[in-house]
C-alpha cells in the first residue's frame, strides 16, 4: 500500500540551489536542473565565473575546468549537458569512444571556486591552472606514498624484524 501524504502545488523540479560551496551533483541531476531551467540555480550560476571539477567516478580521473567570459558557469555546464564533453579535448575523445551514456552514468560536477562576473578572465584562468596543479600534486603524492612503505618493509625484513 502507498499512502499519499502531500500533493505539491507545482511539479517537482529538483533540489534547491545548495550554495556555491556545496555543489556536488551527478550529470543526470545537473541535466534535470538545466533542462528544467531551475531559476535559483540559473540565477546563481549564470551570475558567477568559476573553477569546477568534473570527476569520472568510473576511471577516477578528474578534469579541472573554468567558466569565464560573459556567460557564467550556467552556460558552461549546459554545454557539458548538451554534448557530454563540453568540447574538452580529453572528454571529447572519451565520449566519442564511450558515448553520452558514459557521462550520464559516471560524471559528477563540483564547484571549486567562484567569483563575481566582473572578475578578470585571466585571473579565472590562473585559478584553473592552480587547481590542475593541485590535483596533479595530490595524485603524485598518493602514488609515491606507497613506495617508501615498501622500502621500509623490505629494510625491516632484511634486518630480520
Amino acid at each position: 500500500d502507498i499512502t499519499v501524504s502531500e500533493v505539491l502545488p507545482v511539479p517537482y523540479t529538483g533540489e534547491a540551489f545548495p550554495g556555491y560551496d556545496k555543489i556536488d551533483v551527478s550529470f543526470l541531476a545537473l541535466e534535470q536542473i538545466i533542462r528544467r531551467q531551475r531559476s535559483d540555480w540559473k540565477t546563481a550560476l549564470g551570475n558567477a565565473k568559476g573553477v569546477y571539477l568534473i570527476s569520472d567516478v568510473h576511471n577516477g580521473k578528474r578534469y579541472v575546468g573554468a567558466a569565464y567570459g560573459s556567460s557564467g558557469i550556467w552556460s558552461r555546464w549546459a554545454c557539458y549537458i548538451d554534448t557530454g564533453h563540453g568540447y574538452n579535448d580529453d572528454l571529447t575523445r572519451l565520449i566519442k569512444k564511450q558515448g553520452l551514456k558514459y557521462a550520464e552514468k559516471y560524471f559528477r560536477f563540483a564547484l571549486l571556486d567562484y567569483f563575481p562576473m566582473k572578475s578578470d578572465d585571466d585571473f579565472i584562468i590562473h585559478r584553473k591552472h592552480t587547481g590542475k596543479n593541485f590535483f596533479r600534486h595530490v595524485e603524485s603524492v598518493a602514488i609515491t606514498k606507497i613506495e617508501p612503505n615498501k622500502r621500509l618493509k623490505s629494510a625491516a625484513q632484511k634486518r630480520g624484524s
